[in-house]
């Protein structure tokens, strides 16, 4: 999940009782600082005293539920790949059409995978569909004073002590990844854009109102097959699971 999932979940599970704020910037670490391989190593034992460590659980949990489910071991057997033969089938038909309309970054110099294109855009499904719950409403105007302006212009002093007192592998530099996530942030005028934005740089296409339209085409078309009752359900079962395990 991005943004809107993790937000959602975290919220139904009982997080941001005191408003969101700053717990906005802590739920998004994992995605800025690239930590999720240790975080999935060592969310059970993740010591959630501090505020910054419980936003930072949150979003493992939530990320693995919808990868592995409600199971020990990291087997890909979650939701988003149990479901993504709704993308694994339009594939080629995703990359060729982008390479024909000149969407794909001259430098690409290999495709992502069937299965990791595929589960992902189950993932954006989720925050793409969720983006127009009544729950949002506020979350535009906090992401991009929090996870944009926080991230960009803030010194992130805090950011380094905490990573360093929890000992976290990350794979990029704490400021490259703020960065790169602020700026998607800060680009975006629609919650919606969050994921778009995501899969323009995941994907390999080329930064553009055009290859946001793109993506959003193949989401919206997925939304009138897949139903939607079962993004709702694993939206729930997702936050129950986060809640069971915080």
């Amino acid at each position: 999940m991005y943004i809107v999932g993790h937000f959602v979940t975290s919220k139904l599970a009982g997080l941001f009782e005191n408003g969101i704020g700053r717990n906005l910037t802590f739920l998004m670490i994992p995605d800025y600082i690239a930590s999720h391989d240790w975080g999935y190593h060592h969310y059970s034992m993740l010591d959630t005293k501090s505020e910054i460590m419980k936003y930072f659980k949150s979003h493992m949990l939530g990320d693995w539920f919808v990868h592995f489910g409600d199971q020990k071991e990291p087997r890909k057997s979650g939701w988003a790949y149990k479901n993504m033969k709704l993308f694994a089938k339009k594939y080629n038909l995703f990359f060729l059409e982008a390479e024909e309309r000149g969407l794909l970054r001259k430098d690409l110099t290999r495709r992502d995978t069937i299965r990791g294109f595929s589960h992902t855009m189950m993932e954006y499904l989720i925050d793409y569909y969720m983006s127009r719950s009544l729950m949002c409403n506020d979350l535009l105007y906090y992401s991009k004073r929090y996870l944009g302006e926080e991230l960009l212009q803030q010194p992130l002093f805090w950011l380094n002590d905490f990573v360093n007192k929890e000992e976290i592998a990350c794979a990029i530099s704490l400021e490259e990844g703020a960065r790169c996530f602020g700026n998607r942030v800060l680009l975006s005028t629609r919650l919606e854009e969050f994921v778009l934005r995501a899969g323009i740089k995941k994907f390999g296409l080329t930064p553009s109102v055009e290859s946001m339209s793109f993506i959003a085409s193949h989401l919206e078309a997925a939304l009138l097959e897949f139903p939607l009752s079962k993004i709702d359900q694993v939206v729930e079962d997702t936050a129950l699971f986060i809640k069971k395990y915080l």
